[in-house]
């Protein structure tokens, strides 16, 4: 059975605040990367995905966040969201965002492939018709990477919050993966937001 509470996640926090705050090498605090699959409303366990309760992880972001203002006003503060922080969830999957706190960034991840996995890697199957379990998945363009992360960019502006890419990659074999990794970095590049490349691998 689960043990973890909201004064664990703060306990943690307040650790790690207090023994690098003020350190030159500090960039941000990461509250937690990819958060998923979290238990469903009134549970305990792992639920399956898409039937987590969204409710829950801001109770634990917040709580992370007041107590490292507490200690540290100035830091960044990196809070990801529901369902893998994807750049498509972040305005849908989020009801309680944005959250109290200054100095906020609010990170999103985005890959180029059908699923947004960032685990295929050929081109000419990803641009194709799919079906999945019955279920007609759209196939990518040129235009896929500019069209995801549009979707978190719009939504930070919205907002008046700050975003930050966290991961997009690519593999570097075909032109037409670079041509949809530009277009969506450069989006996010153009509205005043952060990017991080994560491109490791055989690919």
């Amino acid at each position: 059975r689960p043990t973890l509470t909201p004064a664990h996640f703060v306990d943690f926090w307040q650790r790690a605040a207090t023994k690098w705050n003020g350190h030159p090498g500090l960039g941000g605090y990461g509250l937690m990367n990819e958060p998923h699959d979290l238990p469903e409303p009134g549970g305990v366990l792992e639920s399956a995905y898409e039937r987590e309760d969204l409710t829950v992880l801001p109770v634990f972001m917040q709580a992370a966040i007041d107590a490292i203002r507490a200690i540290d006003q100035s830091t960044p503060i990196y809070v990801a969201g529901n369902e893998w922080g994807g750049a498509l969830n972040v305005a849908t999957k989020n009801p309680a965002y944005p959250l109290s706190g200054s100095g906020l960034v609010y990170e999103v991840h985005a890959y180029l492939d059908r699923r947004s996995t960032g685990q295929a890697f050929d081109w000419p199957s990803e641009a194709a018709r799919m079906t999945l379990r019955g279920r007609h998945l759209a196939p990518i363009t040129a235009q896929t990477g500019r069209e995801r992360v549009k979707v978190a960019v719009d939504w930070a502006k919205a907002n008046k919050v700050h975003l930050a890419l966290g991961e997009i990659g690519m593999p570097i074999d075909d032109p037409r993966w670079a041509q949809s990794f530009k277009g969506a970095v450069d989006l996010v590049l153009q509205n005043g937001f952060e990017v991080y490349s994560w491109m490791g691998g055989s690919h």
